[in-house]
């Protein structure tokens, strides 16, 4: 059996690597390809690389981050010229259908020459991309498509109400455009916002992949779409176009929380220097700049704001980062504050925990089903109406 799993989101990575190498343990006979096509580093594929039946291809190569890499993007003229005047979108139309024609080229390419007999993907609601490419030739070649479970699906919502004026109908060119795209539109707080931009809605149509429904995965042009549970199902259910798609399996990061739940303590102690008579904290720190919520300047302030409130208790303050954080970045903390950052990943430690802290992260889902106590850190207006009910 031949899989093609495509990285294009870099929070994304570890996750399918996971899946990755537990379909190898399962499979004797299968043969993965990844294609990555998102930002990385050499490191996050080590554990892969000597697989014998798994090849890499790197459509965007390794390379160390820089804090340059990161943060908020410079909104320029140009950026204003293309959101703001309908000229502008007009000259982006032909950008994007050009970049849409040749993602499909690729994707054509890499189709021929693997042969899969599946195709896993990230989603299918992406705006000109290669995985809106690979959805499209899979159709053609009746290669089926699946989207495993790997967080909670987002609206995409909150992220639009932040900078609200970007998502807005505005030129006459969105007003052509959402004319005939109304139901892809969405009213929120008497504003009627855009999934995607109006260049890019009119590619995604004329290409065949737009979704009928961007608001969730699964309404687009995929065949499997994997839920962890029957509350997510609840939750996600009102969006469903096409429920049959969606099928409740569990997710593989259940299987590494029971295995490490039933850990020994002993050496996480030991490398933690942990005093058995206070309790463990394990803060999940937000990735505010990482994932362009705010600046870095205003990330650092709410990122000391969170640990000074926290130092002024007695406890033994372990802190997670997002594999989108550069560790570099934030060593820090360690001489500023009394803590340590964990070395390994939340998923092998979060059951020693007394306390877990995060914001809207589907480790929340984790916390809970370990029984831990959990705070969710909410004063950014991101959306975390989705833990609502959870007990």
């Amino acid at each position: 059996m031949k899989v093609l799993i495509l990285a294009d989101q870099s929070q994304r990575i570890r996750s399918q690597i996971n899946l990755l190498k537990e379909l190898c343990k399962k499979r004797r006979n299968i043969v993965i390809t990844l294609i990555v096509d998102c930002i990385n580093e050499d490191k996050v594929f080590q554990s892969i690389q000597n697989l014998k039946n798994v090849n890499i291809i790197y459509i965007i190569p390794s390379k160390k981050l820089n804090k340059d890499d990161k943060g908020l993007k410079k909104k320029g003229i140009l950026h204003k010229f293309i959101k703001y005047t309908s000229v502008g979108q007009f000259f982006y139309f032909f950008i994007q259908f050009v970049k849409m024609f040749r993602y499909v080229k690729k994707a054509d390419t890499i189709i021929t020459h693997e042969k899969p007999d599946v195709i896993i993907l990230n989603g299918d609601r992406r705006s000109v991309s290669l995985e809106q490419a690979f959805l499209k030739k899979s159709i053609q070649k009746s290669i089926r498509t699946i989207i495993p479970y790997t967080c909670v699906m987002s609206n995409g919502i909150s992220i639009r109400l932040l900078d609200i004026n970007s998502f807005r109908i505005k030129t006459l060119f969105d007003k052509f455009v959402f004319n005939f795209f109304r139901h892809i539109t969405k009213k929120v707080e008497n504003e009627e916002i855009i999934f995607y931009d109006a260049s890019s809605t009119l590619v995604l149509s004329l290409f065949g992949t737009l979704s009928k429904n961007p608001w969730l995965i699964g309404n687009g042009l995929s065949d499997i779409v994997c839920i962890d549970n029957n509350f997510s199902f609840n939750k996600y259910q009102n969006d469903m176009l096409f429920p049959s798609k969606f099928k409740i399996i569990g997710d593989i990061e259940y299987d590494s929380l029971y295995i490490n739940s039933n850990l020994e303590k002993d050496n996480f102690y030991n490398k933690y220097n942990i005093k058995i008579d206070k309790e463990i904290v394990i803060v999940a720190l937000p990735q505010l700049a990482e994932h362009l919520i705010l600046s870095w300047k205003e990330h650092w302030a709410e990122i000391n704001f969170i640990m000074e409130e926290l130092n002024k208790f007695d406890l033994n303050l372990l802190i997670s980062l997002h594999p989108k954080m550069d560790i570099v970045n934030y060593y820090y903390l360690e001489s500023k504050y009394n803590c340590r950052i964990l070395d390994e990943e939340l998923k092998i430690v979060l059951s020693y925990s007394d306390l877990f802290i995060a914001s809207n992260s589907s480790t929340v889902i984790w916390s809970t089903i370990l029984g831990i106590k959990t705070i969710i850190v909410n004063y950014y207006g991101l959306d975390v109406s989705f833990f609502n009910g959870i007990k």
